[in-house]
C-alpha cells in the first residue's frame, strides 16, 4: 500500500488456474484528501490511462478542481484491456487489466524505452504554482535507457581495410541484437515474404544505418535516411559520427533528426530537396515500424539532452509522448530544435538552413535483456577473436597455400582465410562454426 497525498493506493495481484504467476492486477484509489472526497461525491469526472505497460495515471477531476496520481507498476499491464470501477459512496476506483508478457510486450511500441513525465511533478503539471526553473528541470524521464553526453565520448573512425568492418558488423547485427526466438522468427518471417515485427524492424534499421554510414556493405558511405511510410516521411536521419558508448562497450549513432516535415517553410522545401539530391538512402517503414520510431525517438533525443524543456513544451500541453501518432503529423517536441555544436553535419551544406528544425538524438544498438532466458544468439566463446585474421591463413598464419597458389576465402562468410581445406575443417570445430554467419555480409 502506498499512501500519498489524495489517494491512498494499494496493489491486487490474482493469480491465473494453475497459482504459479500473476494473470492480472487490479490498482485500488481510495480518496483521502477533503478535495477528492468531494469531487468524487459531487459526481466528478474519473479518467483512468495506461500510459505505457507499467505507467498507470488517474484524474478525478470537475470544472474547478483535479486530483491527479501516477503509479509505476511493479510488472507490465496489456493495453486496452482494463477496466475501471468507481464506488462514489465507498469512495474508491479500482483499475484491473490483465499482466502482459514477453509476446505482447514485445509488439507494444511504447514499452521498449518508455519517457514519462517526472513523479515528482505530476501532481503539479495544473498547480500555477510550480515554478519556471522546476519544470525546466523536470518535465520528462528515461528510465530504461541510460543517458550518454556525445561530446565527450570519442568518434570511432571506421578503417574498411582492417577488422573494424568485421568487428562493427558482429557487435551490430541482428545476430547480436536479436535473441534466439526473435531471430529464428525473423527468418522464417523473412522466408515468407511477410513483414517482420515493429521491434524487430526497427533493430535491423539500426545496423542498416551503421553499415551504410560505416561503409560496411561497399565503398559508398552514406550519412542521410529517410523513414517512409505508406503516409509519407516520418523523419529524416542526419548522421554525424559513430560514437564509442565506453561505459557499455558498444556504439551508439550521432545524428540529427527531423520529424516536423509538415510544418517546414517553404524556403526549406529546397533544401530537404538538397538531401534527396545528396544520395539519401530511403527506407520504407510499415506503419507497425513507423510507430515504434514514433516513440523511441522522443526517448533517443533525450538521453543525449544538453538543453532545458521550456514551460511551454507540447509534451506538457499535449499531455503525451510522443505528442501524436497520427501520420503527418509532429511527435516529437520542439525545446532542444537547434542545439548542435560547431561544425556540426559541416559536410552536409543543407543542413545549415535545416538545423533550426532539427534535433539531436543517439541512436544506441539495442540488445536484447542480458538478464533474459531467452538471451542473445551470439556465440558464447570469448576466447574467440571477434575476427579473422587478415590476409593470412586463420588457422596457421600462412600468406600462401602450401602449392604456392592465393589463399582460398570461407565459402560461407567470404571473409576468413584459408591455406588449406584441413586448417578450415579445423578452424570450423574451434568456433568458426558459429561465426561464419555473423560475419557474412546481408
Amino acid at each position: 500500500m502506498s499512501i500519498d497525498g489524495e489517494f491512498s493506493i494499494t496493489l491486487k495481484p490474482a493469480l491465473d488456474s494453475t497459482g504459479s504467476r500473476v494473470s492480472t492486477l487490479a490498482v485500488h484509489f481510495k480518496t483521502l484528501s477533503a478535495k477528492a472526497i468531494s469531487v468524487l461525491q459531487s459526481g466528478g469526472s474519473v479518467d483512468v490511462q495506461l500510459r505505457d505497460p507499467f505507467s498507470l495515471e488517474l484524474k478525478l477531476y470537475s470544472a474547478d478542481d483535479l486530483c491527479q496520481d501516477t503509479v509505476q507498476l511493479p510488472m507490465p499491464l496489456e493495453l486496452g484491456q482494463g477496466k475501471t470501477k468507481i464506488s462514489r459512496k465507498s469512495m474508491w476506483i479500482e483499475y484491473s487489466a490483465p499482466v502482459a508478457y514477453s509476446a505482447s510486450l514485445s509488439a507494444q511500441p511504447n514499452a521498449l524505452f518508455p519517457l514519462r513525465k517526472d513523479p515528482r511533478y505530476v501532481g503539479n503539471l495544473h498547480n500555477l504554482y510550480v515554478t519556471h526553473a522546476q519544470f525546466r528541470s523536470s518535465t520528462v524521464e528515461l528510465e530504461q535507457l541510460h543517458y550518454v553526453c556525445p561530446d565527450v565520448l570519442p568518434i570511432l573512425h571506421i578503417d574498411t581495410k582492417g577488422p573494424h568492418p568485421v568487428w562493427l558488423r558482429w557487435l551490430t547485427s541482428g545476430n547480436a541484437t536479436m535473441s534466439r526466438s526473435e531471430l529464428n522468427l525473423w527468418r522464417k518471417i523473412k522466408e515468407r515474404g511477410e513483414a517482420p515485427l515493429g521491434r524487430m524492424q526497427v533493430k535491423d534499421r539500426i545496423f542498416q544505418m551503421i553499415s551504410e554510414f560505416a561503409g560496411l556493405n561497399s565503398t559508398a558511405q552514406y550519412s542521410i535516411f529517410s523513414i517512409e511510410d505508406l503516409h509519407g516521411a516520418v523523419a529524416i536521419v542526419m548522421i554525424h559520427a559513430i560514437r564509442m558508448d565506453l561505459s557499455n562497450q558498444t556504439v551508439f549513432l550521432d545524428a540529427a533528426v527531423i520529424s516536423m516535415l509538415n510544418i517546414l517553410p517553404k524556403e526549406c522545401t529546397a533544401a530537404v530537396e538538397g538531401l534527396a539530391d545528396a544520395d539519401m538512402v530511403t527506407f520504407k517503414v510499415s506503419d507497425q515500424e513507423a510507430l515504434f520510431w514514433k516513440h523511441l525517438l522522443p526517448a533517443f533525443a533525450e538521453r543525449c539532452r544538453q538543453w532545458q524543456h521550456k514551460p511551454s513544451c507540447e509534451y506538457k500541453q499535449q499531455d503525451m509522448i510522443p505528442i501524436c501518432t497520427v501520420p503527418e503529423e509532429s511527435f516529437m517536441c520542439s525545446c532542444g530544435l537547434g542545439t548542435f555544436p560547431d561544425a556540426y553535419l559541416e559536410n552536409i551544406e543543407a543542413f545549415k538552413s535545416l538545423a533550426r528544425f532539427s534535433i539531436r538524438v543517439a541512436i544506441p544498438v539495442i540488445y536484447p535483456s542480458p538478464v533474459s532466458r531467452d538471451s542473445s544468439a551470439s556465440p558464447t566463446n570469448t576466447t574467440e577473436p571477434s575476427h579473422p585474421k587478415q590476409d593470412c591463413c586463420n588457422v596457421c598464419s600462412a600468406r600462401k597455400s602450401s602449392d604456392g597458389k592465393p589463399l582460398q576465402k570461407c565459402a560461407g562468410c567470404k571473409v576468413t582465410l584459408y591455406c588449406s581445406s584441413a586448417c578450415q575443417k579445423k578452424d570450423w570445430k574451434k568456433g568458426h562454426k558459429q561465426l561464419c554467419s555473423q560475419l557474412k555480409e546481408d
